[in-house]
Parts: C-alpha cells; sequence; structure tokens
C-alpha cells in the first residue's frame, strides 16, 4: 500500500525530529559526513538568514519526518546594490523517499511562500558527488524552478600547521576590538559590495541571534596599511550549534586510513579521525580585501592560521573559481570538496545578462 506523506511547514516543536534527520543523513563522497544542528535546529538557521522557512515532508500514520528543506532571506550586494535574495539549502530526504515527486510537492510549498514574500531571485549549492540530487534538481523541462548553473565553489579544509611564503611590508595585522564594529562594517560594505552576492552586513548580525551567531570581534583580524583598514578576515568557530561528525569513508580511504594515521605525526598532518568522530575546524569568514589583494590576503591567512593551529585541526575556507585570491588557497595542503553554484529562479532569465562580471561570494559559514 502506499503511503501518504504530507508536505507542510515545521513547527518548533518538530526541532528534535529534525536534528534527528539531520544527523541520519550523510553527505555522499570519499569522507560521508553528516551536517548536525545541535542542539537546536531552529537557532542554528541563524546564520542563513535574516528569517527562514522550513518545509517538511511528513508520514501520515505517525508524523514521522522523513525529508526537509529551508528557504531564507536576507540582504546581499548584487551588482553592487543591496537586494532581497533567497537561499535555498538543507535538502534531505531517507534514502527510501529519494524521489523528484516529493521535491516537487515541496518546492510547491515553497512557490507559494516566494508569491507572498517575493525574493529576485535564490541561491544553492550543491555538492558534485550528490550526483542525484544534481540530476532531480536540474533536470530540463522539470516542474521544479530553473536551475542556473553559476560555476564552481571550492571548499577547502586547510591543515592548519604550515606556513605561506609572503615578502609583502609595510602591513600591520591585528586583531579587532569592541570600539572597531563600525569601521568594520563599514569596510566590509564599501569594498564587499565589489564582488557578487557579498552579503550587506550590520553591526546587529553579531547578536546571537543575527548572521553572524557566535562571531566576536576579537576573532577578527585586520589588516592595516598606515591608518587605512585594508583587510579582514574572522575565524568562526561554529561548534557551539553545526557540527560536522565523519560517518564513513569510501574503500579507499578507508585501505589508506591506518597507514596515513601512523605517518601524520611526522608529515605534520592531521589524523583522519574514527567514524562518529566530530570534524575540529573553524571557518574562515568576512573575507574582504581591498582591491582583492593576494597578498594582504596571504598575510591575513598566515596569521589566522598561525594563531589557531594549536586549537583547530582545519581551516574551513570557500572561494568561487573566479576569484583570483583562490591561487593563495591552492598553494597549501588541504582537503577539497568540490560544489556546483546554482542561482534559482521561478522565472526565465538570462543572468549572464542580468549581472555583471563581479566575483561571485559565498559566505561558506553560512552555507
Amino acid at each position: 500500500m502506499k503511503e501518504n506523506i504530507k508536505i507542510e511547514f515545521a513547527k518548533k516543536s518538530d526541532d528534535k525530529d529534525l536534528r534527528k534527520l539531520m544527523k541520519e543523513i550523510t553527505i555522499p563522497g570519499n569522507f560521508q559526513i553528516s551536517y548536525q544542528r545541535e542542539p537546536s535546529f531552529f537557532d542554528a538557521l541563524a546564520v542563513e538568514g535574516y528569517y527562514s522557512h522550513v518545509v517538511v515532508a511528513r508520514k501520515t500514520v505517525n508524523n514521522e519526518i522523513i525529508g526537509l528543506g529551508v528557504r531564507s532571506v536576507k540582504q546581499l550586494y548584487i551588482n553592487g546594490i543591496e537586494k532581497k535574495i533567497g537561499y535555498l539549502s538543507s535538502l534531505r530526504l531517507s534514502e527510501n523517499y529519494r524521489n523528484g515527486f516529493l521535491i516537487a510537492k515541496g518546492y510547491k510549498l515553497f512557490y507559494q511562500l516566494h508569491c507572498k514574500d517575493k525574493v529576485d531571485f535564490y541561491l544553492s549549492t550543491i555538492i558534485n558527488d550528490n550526483t542525484a540530487a544534481i540530476n532531480i534538481l536540474t533536470k530540463p523541462g522539470s516542474i521544479l524552478p530553473n536551475y542556473y548553473d553559476f560555476g564552481q565553489y571550492r571548499s577547502s579544509a586547510i591543515v592548519l600547521n604550515q606556513k605561506i611564503r609572503n615578502n609583502k611590508i609595510g602591513i600591520i595585522i591585528r586583531r579587532g576590538k569592541p570600539d572597531d564594529l563600525s569601521a568594520i562594517i563599514t569596510f566590509l560594505n564599501s569594498e564587499g559590495k565589489k564582488k557578487q552576492f557579498f552579503p550587506a552586513y550590520k553591526i546587529t548580525d553579531f547578536s546571537d541571534n543575527g548572521l553572524l551567531k557566535n562571531l566576536n570581534p576579537e576573532n577578527i583580524l585586520l589588516a592595516f596599511s598606515g591608518k587605512e583598514l585594508v583587510g579582514v578576515i574572522a575565524a568562526w568557530d561554529q561548534n557551539s550549534f553545526r557540527q560536522s561528525v565523519m560517518t564513513d569513508y569510501s574503500k579507499k580511504i578507508v585501505a589508506a586510513r591506518s597507514l596515513y594515521n601512523l605517518f601524520s605525526p611526522i608529515l605534520r598532518l592531521p589524523k583522519i579521525p574514527r567514524k562518529g568522530g566530530e570534524l575540529n575546524y573553524f571557518y574562515a569568514g568576512l573575507i574582504c580585501i581591498k582591491n582583492n589583494d593576494c597578498e594582504i590576503f596571504s598575510l591575513l591567512l598566515n596569521r589566522i592560521m598561525e594563531e589557531n593551529k594549536s586549537k583547530y585541526s582545519f581551516l574551513m575556507i570557500g572561494m568561487h573559481e573566479k576569484d583570483l585570491l583562490l591561487k593563495e588557497v591552492v598553494k597549501l595542503k588541504s582537503i577539497k570538496y568540490l560544489s556546483r553554484m546554482y542561482i534559482v529562479s521561478h522565472e526565465k532569465y538570462d543572468f549572464k545578462e542580468m549581472l555583471d562580471s563581479k566575483i561571485p561570494y559565498l559566505e561558506l559559514g553560512a552555507l
């Protein structure tokens, strides 16, 4: 007998079941990871947008949640102008329910919400290894919204115990202070809007339930040329509300893990964690460099790695393939995770014509 599934918006009382589903479902790849949201699924959504709606698929017989998806909204710079933009994330379906029919029903509810609360378009990312999701969501002629491929987004887990050679002089780097917040926000918005999709930040985003939840001024490194602020990067620890847990490995990783872990201390590399182990990392956030200067960026990157190597194993950093700063990242020992970036719209647009040539930017800690 065919099961009855209802699609509806999640309630606060669903928090426990949503966390359970996030824990159970892993993202495919050589390293299979579950992205968990303890102790509160809804509180963790603060970094994704000023407000979010969660759609769930639920068995009618026992109310078990077998799928979810999230729509969040915030202000981003589009062609240098602040716009209201949506973000689609956390698409999860239990293994026996992964089909286009359920996803289409969920997107129908999102469309109803879109009609009441319109945005210019949505952004989304899909990990390259998640071919099932890519095939369903981007299928031509689908009844789903249009997914426009906007290039590759590279996330890198950088090994911290290494140095970057840099000969640039005349740049002073120090940690931020509460009194710096106004200047930081001014710099982020004046320089950040030179990139496509950079968030339009406000001081209130540093609150407990803001876009920059758990990020304090002291976690931000500032680069100065004389008295001029020329670069910003933040060490953003989200482990208190978002966790990544290693659930399994591919066969080739299983075969190599023991030997790798044996020699990792000699090579000054972190060990591959056991199954069920939480990954120990922090995000590089608020990456904003005057004129996208690679040398200033490498100075900040080197300092943030040096200051945090005793506490963490990895620095997670994400950049679009067109970002020139990426060449400083690829020089370093790291584990890379490749995704496709998409613009999602219910209407048909030529986004290559609508959007100028600015380099795309996504805040990795908000994905």
